[in-house]
């Protein structure tokens, strides 16, 4: 394989973070990593793969695949790659039982299943390491996203005229769109945050995007009587809007 010294890598090259980086990033798959990508220097790497079905993260038959990628693999692929910057993405979820604004400088306080101790069990290893910057995004979504997420479930919906059952989404929340934190984490240069600063009242935005679709949302969309909603309510600290509501409809919008 022939790359140029000092090109920027990502490892997951199918995330949904991914898909909005530029297209000449060298990308290779997160379950097989060729031996070929441990032996350049690579510029910036972006570490991509993670186990991320929360829907598991407390059914103890998937404990082991939590740690075995979000920690063992993650750290043995970091300590053998040869970088200038190498970028990780741990997880706002590390504050899921805050109610309020947070910061870095806000403790840690989340409710523990695999998922968050894994990602915790990383973010902490790594914070030493000088080549290493950690980005902590809210949550986001594309139309990458799998089905077995609720906006996986809207776009399939959206994409398809196709007719779905979601819960309860009477909340509000930080809401983000995957090309957002793309680009924040291309510009990164130490360690944050990535968020708006702002709360999205979610059922609000499901509608908006049936109506920017021209589409029925009351003909497509069934509420079922099943409720999910977070504990808390928690958004960055921040007196500025990072990333605007009609920038967040703008970006989903393009993905259709």
């Amino acid at each position: 394989m022939e790359t140029n010294i000092g090109s920027d890598l990502i490892i997951g090259g199918s995330s949904q973070i991914a898909k909005y980086m530029p297209e000449n990033y060298h990308r290779v798959s997160g379950r097989i990593i060729p031996e070929y990508v441990f032996n350049y220097p690579w510029k910036r790497v972006y570490i991509c793969f993670a186990e991320q079905r929360t829907a598991l993260a407390d059914n103890k038959r998937f404990k082991s695949e939590f740690y075995d990628v979000n920690f063992h693999k993650t750290l043995a692929v970091i300590n053998k790659l040869t970088a200038q910057t190498i970028v990780c993405f741990s997880t706002t979820e590390l504050w899921n039982m805050c109610h309020g604004a947070i910061d870095l400088q806000t403790p840690y306080n989340f409710k523990e299943n695999y998922y968050t101790d894994s990602k915790l069990l990383l973010t902490n290893t790594l914070k030493e390491r000088e080549n290493v910057i950690t980005l902590y995004p809210f949550n986001f979504n594309s139309r990458f996203r799998s089905e077995n997420f609720l906006f996986g479930k809207i776009y399939n919906s959206l994409i398809n005229n196709r007719k779905i059952e979601i819960g309860s989404t009477y909340y509000y929340r930080e809401i983000l769109h995957a090309r957002y934190v793309a680009s924040e984490a291309m510009m990164a240069n130490s360690t944050k945050i990535i968020g708006s600063g702002r709360l999205i009242y979610v059922n609000d935005y499901i509608k908006d995007l049936y109506i920017q679709a021209k589409l029925d949302y009351n003909n497509l969309v069934v509420e079922s009587e099943q409720s999910w909603r977070p504990n808390n309510t928690f958004w960055l600290n921040s007196t500025d809007c990072k990333y605007s509501y009609i920038d967040l409809l703008k970006d989903s919008m393009e993905d259709l």
